[in-house]
C-alpha cells in the first residue's frame, strides 16, 4: 500500500464517520447551508432565552430592593414612634 491510498483510505473513512455522527445529530451532511441555518436559529434562540432571564432577574431585583428598603424604613419609622 503507497502512502497515497492510505491517505485515501483515511480521508474515506474519516468522512464516512463524520457523516454518520452528524446524521446521528439529525442533521442533513449533505446540504451544508440548512444546517448552518438550524444552527443561527438555535443560537438566536439561546440569545433570546438569556436575555428573557436577564430581564426576569432584573426585574426581580429591582423590585426586592425598593420592597426591603420600604420595610426597612417601616420597622425604623414604627421603632421611633414608640
Amino acid at each position: 500500500m503507497g502512502e497515497e491510498e492510505i491517505k485515501k483510505i483515511t480521508s474515506l473513512a474519516v468522512e464516512e464517520a463524520i457523516n454518520k455522527t452528524l446524521a446521528t445529530l439529525g442533521l442533513n451532511p449533505n446540504d451544508v447551508y440548512e444546517t448552518q441555518a438550524d444552527m443561527a436559529y438555535l443560537r438566536n434562540l439561546r440569545k433570546g432565552s438569556e436575555d428573557v432571564a436577564r430581564k426576569i432577574k432584573t426585574s426581580v431585583i429591582s423590585l426586592l430592593i425598593p420592597t426591603a428598603l420600604y420595610l426597612l424604613w417601616l420597622a425604623l419609622k414604627n421603632e421611633i414612634v414608640k
